[in-house]
């Protein structure tokens, strides 16, 4: 199974050189960080206990920077997602607090970082930061995944620039406070135009559409002079649906036909459906058209496309019967 990120050397979260005036301070900037070290777990500990000694009263100085979000849109929907903190300084009105991350990139290859934009689908004007508490941002930073590092413009109002020819990274926003300043990370893709991966396709039911999950590919691009060819197996489809790692999860009608959304110069050419480990049936496709199974049942999909660059399987998940709603999409409910 491929990674997308390369190994990576990640030091574990580090108090800096700034004076602590006592050791609760110490603690309460460590509950920050998220570890396995046990350095840090006993760290993590001990703030725990004295995070209940706080009172909860917004009128008392704020012990660390606030969670800032990152807004996004993305299938037609408005999102926002919580940045991850970064370094920061901080005054708590009784002492200076300073905390040293680890960089960005070692950030997002440990897993911290979970909002990712998607800059193919994101709206104009975005991504941008959500500003409050006195937030001022005063520099944006991307750092490419294979290295480098490309500062980014930005607006005062917090929306943030990132060059077309860029498909992959961290961006790194650094916002000052009254109290203090503070780093906060991202992760931004482009799902549809990233040359060195296959697309993110979607299927549609009726004029609604859903990402599908990518499966297994082989897929063929070029870095300066250089052809590379990237061949990924992730198992079995049907493992993955177990795992539940396949989504979109659809309610459609027997027989129902089904449309996905194809790149330029791209066929289906083969697809499949199982109903357990070892039972793959084939599914009725033609063109951009597949058509579900006849049966009352839930099955896992996988359709094959074929693009100029390669090929991809892309995987999704119905539940077959009478009723077709997808749950994402069921009117709220109300009460009378």
């Amino acid at each position: 199974m491929k990674k997308s990120i390369a190994v990576i050397t990640a030091a574990l979260l580090t108090l800096s050189g700034c004076a602590f005036e006592s050791a609760d301070n110490t603690a309460a900037s460590g509950a920050q960080e998220v570890s396995s070290s046990p350095a840090i777990a006993e760290v993590n500990s001990a703030a725990t206990e004295i995070a209940l000694e706080i009172p909860e009263n917004p009128d008392e100085p704020r012990r660390e920077p606030p969670q800032l979000q990152v807004v996004y849109s993305g299938d037609g929907l408005a999102s926002c997602a919580a940045m991850t903190l970064g370094t920061y300084t901080w005054d708590t009105g009784d002492s200076v607090i300073c905390v040293d991350s680890i960089g960005a990139v070692a950030c997002a290859a440990e897993g911290y970082i979970s909002a990712v934009v998607d800059l193919d689908t994101a709206a104009e004007n975005e991504p941008k930061i959500n500003l409050y508490g006195g937030a001022e941002i005063t520099g944006a930073q991307l750092f490419p995944l294979e290295g480098g590092v490309i500062e980014l413009s930005f607006t005062p109002d917090g929306v943030i620039t990132v060059p077309e020819d860029i498909y992959d990274g961290v961006v790194c926003v650094s916002a000052k406070f009254p109290e203090g300043e503070a780093d906060y990370f991202f992760m931004v893709e482009r799902t549809l135009t990233d040359p060195k991966k296959p697309p993110q396709l979607r299927i549609f039911t009726g004029d609604i559409g859903f990402s599908m999950t990518k499966g297994a590919y082989s897929w063929t691009y070029t870095n300066g002079d250089e052809t590379i060819t990237d061949t990924t197996d992730f198992g079995s489809p049907w493992n993955l649906y177990k795992r539940g790692m396949v989504t979109p999860d659809l309610s459609v009608r027997p027989g129902e036909s089904l449309t996905v959304m194809l790149p330029e110069g791209g066929e289906i050419t083969s697809a499949q459906y199982w109903t357990a480990g070892d039972s793959k049936h084939s599914l009725e496709f033609s063109g951009r058209r597949v058509v579900m199974p006849q049966e009352e049942q839930s099955v896992l999909c996988s359709v094959t496309v074929t693009m100029p660059a390669g090929t991809c399987d892309y995987l999704f998940s119905v539940n077959v019967g009478e009723t077709a709603s997808s749950p994402a999409y069921e009117p709220e409910s109300t009460i009378d």
